[in-house]
């Protein structure tokens, strides 16, 4: 709050107190400006997995435990702290291994028997002999392999420095080893009501650049203010424009303004020739 305090007092500070309340006089113009601030997180959590298989359980869970030591040291090479690093094991019937589905022994058909030969006239016709047909093939049943045992554990790191970002998704990147989840990026406000004064005291700054450009353009200057508000501004389509552009996922930087703190600010300034 201290920090919002001084921002109006700055504002504030190019009036007579006298007169701070005073609608504009003769040669003054009011001059309503809206403004908007953010306050961008400063701290992220990036979350993936990994995997460890084995021909049993066991053998397994001894993998899952060596990948999570050679997780933690390839990221120490890169300063994060094992504190900063958390596993939530995954439950393994959230993963059941695949059914094997064995096969019946098939036998082969047997061959038709062949056709009768065409009767001859005025012929004593010969008798078909019966032959018997060859013994069906039997196809051994060969039996699928056994399917390995699996562990995975999902990955959260916290970070405080978003300047370690970049690194961490891409070591990240390169030690998951399952295709279920690929790394990504959750972030998060350290302290909402730090922010909050971030966003008030972005907005109020915001409002008075724009009136001192406003009155500039016109030859006049600031003379004191009449009104605050903290009422949001209208969204006009210029903003909207600006809107779309920033969650674009293409700018790469949608999810962090997802998580941004806002304020909106309306003021009333008084502007008088220089």
């Amino acid at each position: 709050m201290k920090r919002i305090a001084i921002v109006l007092a700055a504002l504030l500070g190019t009036a007579a107190p006298a007169s701070a309340a005073n609608p504009a006089s003769s040669g003054e113009i009011e001059l309503h400006i809206e403004a908007v601030g953010e306050a961008l997180p400063r701290s992220a959590s990036v979350v993936f997995e990994i995997q460890a298989t084995g021909e049993n359980p066991a053998a397994a869970e001894r993998g899952l435990a060596a990948a999570k030591a050679d997780l933690t040291r390839k990221f120490g090479e890169i300063g994060i702290k094992p504190q900063q690093i958390t596993f939530n094991d995954m439950n393994s019937d959230l993963y059941p291994p695949p059914i094997a589905i064995a096969t019946v022994p098939v036998a082969a058909p047997a061959p038709p028997a062949p056709p009768a030969p065409p009767a001859k006239p005025d012929k004593v016709q010969p008798v078909a002999v019966a032959v018997a047909p060859p013994p069906p093939v039997i196809r051994p049943v060969v039996p699928p392999p056994k399917p390995k045992d699996s562990k995975r554990s999902t990955v959260t790191i916290a970070l405080d420095d978003l300047g370690k970002l970049e690194a961490v998704k891409t070591k990240a990147r390169d030690i998951s080893r399952t295709n279920y989840r690929a790394p990504t990026v959750i972030y998060a406000q350290r302290n909402p009501a730090e922010a909050r004064d971030e966003a008030v005291a972005k907005a109020i700054a915001q409002a008075r650049t724009e009136a001192d450009r406003y009155a500039g353009a016109m030859g006049y200057k600031v003379v004191r203010i009449t009104r605050v508000s903290n009422a949001k501004p209208v969204l006009n389509v210029p903003d909207l424009v600006q809107m779309i552009f920033n969650f674009d996922r293409r700018t790469g930087d949608s999810e962090r303004q997802m998580a941004a703190v806002w304020a909106g600010v309306a003021i009333d300034f008084v502007i008088a020739p220089k």
